[in-house]
């Protein structure tokens, strides 16, 4: 049956396909007459250039909308595949446009399951012509997020990375265990946050403040000191008989040996003196002339006419022989020559 310029009221049932008989040259309705409803059972939509078949809306699995570029096809191909076929050889093209649904209105992309946008052959895209993409409830990313600048009001988690080129705009961040709700420039530390993160400067500027305000004091018998811990230096010196040396964290103070001509550390032999306290002392027969010593000394003392010596080692005693006379016991006028 062929229509040339026919009106029909009310509804056109055919048993066939309605074909025209030209190619490009007629359309399913005008700009002041469209059609209400379009149905179609578990087909699909095919789009055509002048010459082929380039692109095809069918439903997914779960009667979600698909969009495939079927150019890489062959004609037989385009003719009997089914939905599933498509699917698995077809490439899968976006669906791009200003805006999509309204307030109360549910968007559904992707084939794996209710509710998902499926990127398996790319990424998604979400343009919003230079201005700002807003999440205004939960977001949850399996992968690494990335974004010219992200705000949220609701909640965002990621398995993989949130990167952004521009601004994150969050009200607070956490790893589930600690939360940051900001940063902070605060060179005191006056606020105590337990939920901010201080810049670099506040935490250099900090501690140069604390390190400048400390000292080391010390005190000695003869005078005390402070050590500025920023800009001075704390040296221990040794004194006469004394020596200091520093290795690696290490500080050691040592008696230097004694000599003639410096006061130090001495030992002492056991068998000649005897130190208790500090305090030295000879033992009783500690030192034996002649044998443990050199040098000029008196031997032995021998008497002459008129002396007396009395004992050999220790104590000697020196006095005048007996029935001697000295001169202090004869008077001057006594004895005259």
């Amino acid at each position: 049956m062929r229509l040339h310029s026919s009106q029909v009221t009310g509804s056109l049932t055919v048993s066939g396909s309605i074909v025209p008989d030209g190619s490009g040259s007629w359309d399913l309705g005008s700009e002041t007459h469209p059609w209400k409803d379009l149905h179609i059972l578990s087909s699909s939509i095919k789009i055509y250039s002048d010459k082929e078949e380039v692109g095809r809306l069918q439903l997914g699995a779960n009667n979600d909308l698909e969009f495939f570029d079927v150019r890489g096809l062959t004609k037989t191909q385009k003719k009997t595949f089914s939905v599933a076929q498509i699917r698995a050889n077809a490439t899968r093209k976006d669906f791009r446009g200003a805006k999509s649904g309204k307030a109360d209105s549910v968007i559904r992309v992707g084939i794996s399951s209710v509710n998902e946008i499926d990127t398996s052959g790319g990424n998604l895209l979400l343009d919003s012509a230079g201005g700002t993409v807003n999440v205004d409830d939960n977001m949850t990313v399996t992968g690494t997020l990335s974004a010219a600048n992200i705000v949220g009001s609701g909640h965002i988690s990621a398995s993989g990375n949130v990167s952004s080129s521009g601004v994150i705009t969050f009200g607070s961040l956490s790893d589930g265990t600690i939360s940051v709700t900001g940063w902070v420039d605060e060179d005191a530390m006056g606020s105590n946050s337990a939920t901010l993160v201080p810049t670099q400067q506040s935490v250099k500027a900090y501690v140069d403040a604390q390190v400048t305000a400390q000292d080391l004091d010390a005190t000695t018998d003869s005078g005390t000191i402070d050590i500025d811990l920023d800009s001075e230096t704390l040296t221990i010196a040794g004194g006469e008989g004394i020596d200091t040396s520093a290795s690696s964290t290490t500080i050691t103070i040592a008696g230097e040996e004694a000599s003639t001509s410096n006061k130090g550390v001495a030992s002492f032999n056991s068998d000649n003196f005897s130190v208790s306290s500090g305090v030295v002392t000879i033992k009783d027969s500690g030192v034996i002339l002649g044998t443990e010593t050199t040098g000029n000394y008196v031997s032995t003392a021998v008497a002459g006419d008129g002396i007396d010596v009395s004992g050999a080692t220790g104590d000697v005693t020196i006095s005048i022989g007996t029935g001697e006379v000295v001169n202090a016991m004869i008077g001057d006028d006594e004895i005259n020559s």
